[in-house]
């Protein structure tokens, strides 16, 4: 049966069969939306129905899809904290009195055997559709023995993960949208941080879409960002909730008070800008000549990538058992250096910097699973500390 408020449309009549109206014609059903009276009023109500009609639902189901993606992938940042916790505990529970090596060797090592087995456990495909499950358990044991990375990188994979599958459930346009919400989501659950979530996003994922001049001219922002920021936060504020009562509400860093004390230390803040800006440079081409060198050596050599994290193993644990301050450990160390760093000499504090550097590229360039975000953090914290 026709709704009450069902636009009908004449048409010619066919037979005998069908409803007849007092004309002798059949009325069938267009769509919902009532036609609209002559004159200037009823023109504008037409395409104003029309738009509401065709906007509102996709729009609110893009919104629910983001609330979910903010949900799980608060969710599966929790699991993974508590998967790297259990790793942690694991390892240190183990008596390495009876061990030929260190620990600071051994553990590195023995990540790096167990990361290698599950790669040639899983093949060349990585786990198949259970790919973002398997990349999540190795990021547990890679960060969980030590290595120089970070769980950032791992967090916004698992965000970006649970967007793609949603993708079917949003219109195509909303789809990039989407994707930063997961990252949003995963940054957000990670550093307890959905402001941080939503700007990371925003610079790094959202793509913008220009909507035409009538909003911008009314100082109003156009449809289609105003949905992606919608969307971005509350994907973020959702992942935050989650995470705070999965793994508490206390910030991931301690940043300890601090006034300026005089404003002639302004010129000390624009030396220690270049001296950052130095450091980070050093750091990414760092990265970058042990990705290379590593991929020359693979070619060369016919060295198998299955073998590579067992050797990252043997020489991140070289290097922590000259600077144990650079494996990773949370945010403790982060927090140490920020806490107490004047209690290192600055030769100290070079050589944590320089050890930090190599041991981040040789865990990246060893195919391990981990960001790079956490160690430009420590970075930052080590260079100020100087």
């Amino acid at each position: 049966m026709a709704s009450p408020g069902a636009r009908l449309q004449a048409r010619r009549p066919v037979g005998s069969h069908g409803v007849r109206s007092p004309r002798c014609v059949r009325w069938t059903r267009i769509d919902r939306i009532p036609r609209a009276r002559p004159g200037p009023e009823g023109d504008e109500a037409e395409p104003t129905r029309q738009k509401e009609d065709l906007l509102l639902e996709p729009d609110a189901k893009v919104l629910f899809v983001a609330c979910l993606t903010g949900l799980w992938t608060g969710s599966g940042v929790v699991g993974l904290n508590k998967a790297i916790h259990l790793v942690e505990d694991s390892v240190a529970h183990v008596d390495w009195h009876g061990v030929f090596v260190p620990e600071a060797l051994a553990v590195p090592v023995l990540g790096g055997a167990t990361v290698s087995l599950a790669k040639v456990a899983v093949g060349k495909e990585g786990g198949g559709r259970l790919k973002p499950i398997v990349d999540s358990v190795l990021a547990a044991v890679t960060l969980g023995t030590g290595f120089s990375l970070g769980p950032e990188g791992p967090s916004v994979d698992i965000g970006k993960s649970l967007a793609k599958s949603f993708r079917r459930a949003v219109p195509g346009g909303c789809y990039t949208a989407l994707l930063a919400a997961g990252s949003a989501a995963g940054i957000s659950a990670g550093f307890n941080a959905p402001i941080s979530g939503v700007f990371f996003a925003l610079e790094t994922v959202l793509e913008r879409e220009s909507t035409g001049d009538a909003a911008a001219t009314r100082g109003e922002p156009p449809p289609k960002e105003a949905l992606d920021l919608a969307v971005v936060t509350l994907a973020s504020v959702l992942a935050a909730i989650v995470s705070q009562i999965g793994l508490g509400s206390e910030p991931a860093m301690t940043i300890p008070e601090y006034r300026l004390g005089s404003y002639l230390d302004f010129p000390l803040y624009l030396v220690l800008g270049f001296l950052s800006g130095g450091v980070s440079q050093t750091f990414t081409k760092s990265v970058a000549i042990g990705t290379d060198w590593v991929d020359g050596l693979l070619a060369a050599r016919g060295v198998g990538r299955e073998v590579l994290p067992v050797l990252g193993g043997v020489a991140v644990g070289a290097i922590a058992m000259v600077s144990p301050e650079v494996t990773y450990q949370g945010f403790q160390n982060f927090n140490r250096i920020l806490l107490q760093g004047g209690d290192f000499t600055i030769p100290a504090l070079g050589l944590i910097c320089v050890s930090k550097i190599l041991a981040t590229s040789i865990s990246r360039a060893s195919g391990l699973t981990g960001g790079l975000y956490a160690p430009t953090l420590f970075l930052g914290a080590v260079t100020g500390s100087l």
